[in-house]
């Protein structure tokens, strides 16, 4: 069975906010559209409450955020009432992948294509229509760099421990932080990357706009998976491992990334020490959390 192929109309009062976005922009309909739904194969959705018109969506590009809802005129549609420029809004949820076949609505009377219950139902509209994208089994320390790290500096052990703020990269310096580390270690050689990714790390694109999708990519090539290539290919060098664990551990890592880190540094110490370094790791990072929930709702701790 073929993908579920649905429509996507684009409220005309979103002209302006396109256009604020980004002044250069020549048809402003084809270009929202494009990328909210990578050229009509997929859209990124981001689960919303519903508001008091009713269910609502987030569709996430690497340009524009834009909500969605019900086009009321038809079931095979979502209608696009507002849009932000992606890199002022930062998703809040895990999205999901809903890979499809998407038209931009532009004629009333256009035949009629898949309802769109299964955006808004976190459902599949057929049977081979994948939602999520497969999960991406993460690589433990190997034990090459597991004895580099039982002799981490306490200072550098230090700097892998949940952070008590936001360490959200800012669109203008989002790239110059990933790609002072990149270029200077030579981390290219670790990593499969994308033309545009390779273009971005190497400075090839003057002022990129990065989306919160694209930066998260970005920021998923530094990962556990590269330390091992980076400890096997430097043959025990602690120096410069060490080095490049200062440079990344600026970075707002997955928590996952930086959690099996940590813990691989903390193998090596006596039981106690490990023990109390343990218990205020797990302090720090439920400290952590709770003002997260308490920022997320507008509570005061």
């Amino acid at each position: 069975m073929s993908a579920p192929r649905h429509y996507l109309k684009l409220s005309a009062g979103l002209y302006d906010y396109v256009t604020h976005i980004d002044s250069a922009v020549t048809n402003w309909e084809q270009d929202v559209f494009r990328d909210i739904t990578e050229s009509g194969t997929v859209l990124i959705i981001e689960s919303l409450a519903p508001n008091e018109q009713g269910d609502r969506i987030g569709l996430a590009g690497d340009k524009y955020y834009c909500e969605a809802g019900r086009d009321r005129d038809r079931e095979d549609s979502v209608f696009v009432y507002k849009v932000e420029a992606a890199t002022r809004r930062q998703l809040r949820s895990v999205p999901r992948r809903y890979p499809a076949q998407l038209y931009l609505l532009d004629m009333r009377l256009a035949s009629r294509l898949d309802t769109v219950e299964a955006l808004f139902t976190g459902g599949s509209a057929t049977a081979t229509a994948t939602i999520a994208e497969p999960a991406r089994l993460e690589a433990g320390p190997s034990e090459h760099l597991i004895a580099l790290l039982s002799n981490l500096p306490s200072e550098l052990r230090i700097c892998w421990w949940p952070r008590a703020h936001s360490t959200e990269l800012s669109g203008s310096d989002a790239i110059d932080v990933l790609r002072k580390p990149w270029a200077r270690f030579q981390l290219s050689r670790f990593a499969t990357l994308s033309a545009r990714q390779e273009s971005l790390l190497k400075g090839q694109i003057a002022n990129p706009q990065l989306g919160s999708k694209e930066r998260a990519r970005l920021l998923s090539l530094f990962d556990v998976s590269l330390l091992n290539a980076f400890a096997r290919e430097n043959n025990a060098s602690e120096g410069s491992l060490y080095e490049l664990l200062r440079a990344m551990a600026v970075l707002p890592l997955l928590e996952s990334v930086r959690a099996r880190l940590w813990a691989a540094t903390v193998q090596g110490l006596p039981r106690v020490s490990s023990f109390v370094s343990c218990t205020i790791w797990l302090g720090m990072f439920a400290k952590q959390r709770l003002r997260y929930l308490f920022s997320m709702t507008g509570l005061s701790p």
